[in-house]
């Protein structure tokens, strides 16, 4: 049940009649923000207001309703707690004091007895009174639309966003960056990066979010996620108190910056919200009410999430929700729900790409030539072959051969990859390349095609 609550509006600061008469008009925006000092943790969103102006000429001049809970900007500092609200309706005629005090059950409010301050609480007895009161008095705003809206922002110019993305160091192709980007701005409720780990996916997320000037969050899904309380935060049983996540404040602040944006009329600045191996948990179990509010959102209409003490937080435009995803043996698979409401974007290392990266390693001509077979057996990442040059590297320092230490990047990077194979020409064509030595990958092959013969298939562990 939403609650009730009165702002008073001091004169000398603003003239309230004014600004409604310019709301009327379209000349200023129905939301808005609002300072609050007492009461601010029991105000949540659909919570009603009533905007009292003090003074001798004043009174109930407007209604309205809370777009949020309270919240500071910026979210962890140690500024004042603010509320967003959007008003409803124009009091007419004026609802004066002199009719409060004639009502037996308003007399005890808490505005008429202590009129300092800026906030002030409303019981349910007093707000059916008031409600009573108000009836026949309410003129609802217009729904003008502001000259600029955030919602149709145009994206980031691709070509600058594409540089400042490779200045990052990040070896990814500008077809790639141009997919990204246009799945982003596409109007799906989410974009899913997929392929082997080790490949670039979040660090992708993260260099394009710097580049587009975004606000950033990665949070990393855990296999044990049964519900969206997982992600957004529980109701503590003995404090009796919601412990909101990092999510539901990073959600919040993006409707925070959107409702800015609106008031002061220039573009919001973008929030990503990147859900790091989206598919350890049952994306079903724990992401399904955020998915479904992203596609209502998707259609135009305004999506508000509920979080578990019954507050409410508002999907707004500027928020952009992104998964990346790996398919093994530790993962969900996707479900056709999930594939329906998203845009999925494959990553995989291309031969020449990995020949750019290895050409000038002592032992980057065996690499070569061994890749299509390895290839064929497990796929290989950006990671591998950046953990083989360093371990190769340090390996000569210590006076080992390269050989000696290819060898064992070999059986302790590339194979231990290897599950469920069941072609033994792989393996002898690895063997047949290898040159003399290379005593532990050899032996390792050799294992592997006992297995696969006496098994049917072979895997490294």
């Amino acid at each position: 049940m939403p609650n009730t609550w009165i702002f008073q509006v001091s004169p000398t600061e603003i003239d309230l009649r004014d600004h409604l008469q310019r709301v009327l008009t379209g000349q200023a925006d129905r939301e808005g923000e609002w300072p609050v000092q007492r009461h601010a943790r029991q105000m949540q969103a659909q919570d009603k207001v009533l905007f009292w102006q003090s003074g001798r000429q004043g009174g109930l001049l407007a209604t309205a309703e809370l777009l949020s809970g309270a919240y500071r900007q910026p979210a962890d500092g140690d500024g004042p707690w603010l509320v967003g609200y959007r008003l409803e309706c124009l009091v007419e005629p004026v609802l004066t004091r002199r009719e409060l005090l004639n009502e037996n059950a308003l007399r005890q409010l808490s505005l008429l007895k202590r009129a300092q301050g800026r906030s002030f609480s409303v019981t349910a007895a007093q707000a059916r009174c008031l409600n009573r009161l108000l009836d026949g008095r309410r003129q609802h705003f217009p729904d003008y639309q502001l000259a600029l809206k955030p919602e149709s922002a145009p994206p980031p110019a691709l070509p600058r966003l594409t540089e400042r993305i490779s200045a990052q160091g990040l070896r990814l192709s500008a077809d790639l960056i141009r997919r990204y980007h246009l799945a982003l701005h596409s109007g799906s409720a989410l974009v899913i990066l997929a392929g082997a780990s080790g490949l670039g996916k979040s660090w992708l997320t993260r260099a394009y979010a710097q580049a587009a000037s975004a606000k950033y969050l990665l949070v990393p899904v855990a296999p044990n996620w049964l519900g969206p309380e997982d992600l957004l935060g529980y109701q503590h049983p003995l404090q009796n108190l919601f412990q909101p996540s990092p999510l539901t404040r990073f959600i919040q602040a993006a409707a925070t910056g959107w409702l800015q944006a609106r008031r002061q009329q220039h573009i919001p600045t973008a929030y990503h919200l990147v859900l790091d191996e989206i598919n350890l948990a049952r994306m079903e179990y724990y992401l399904a009410p955020l998915l479904s509010l992203l596609e209502v959102r998707r259609r135009g209409e305004e999506a508000r999430l509920t979080l578990a003490d019954g507050s409410e937080l508002l999907l707004t435009p500027n928020l952009y929700l992104i998964g990346t995803l790996n398919m093994d043996e530790t993962t969900q698979p996707l479900s056709d729900r999930v594939c329906d409401r998203s845009q999925i974007i494959e990553l995989s290392l291309e031969f020449e790409q990995v020949k750019q990266l290895v050409h000038s390693q002592i032992w980057g001509d065996l690499f070569l030539t061994l890749w299509p077979e390895l290839e064929r057996l497990a796929p290989i990442a950006y990671r591998s072959l950046e953990d083989i040059s360093r371990y190769v590297q340090t390996a000569e320092s210590c006076g080992c051969s390269w050989q000696q230490a290819f060898d064992e990047q070999l059986v302790q990077k590339i194979l231990p990859r290897l599950r469920h194979h069941r072609d033994s020409s792989s393996l002898e064509r690895i063997e047949t390349l290898l040159p003399e030595g290379f005593p532990l990958t050899r032996a390792k092959l050799e294992q592997l095609r006992i297995s696969l013969k006496s098994e049917g298939f072979a895997s490294f562990f």
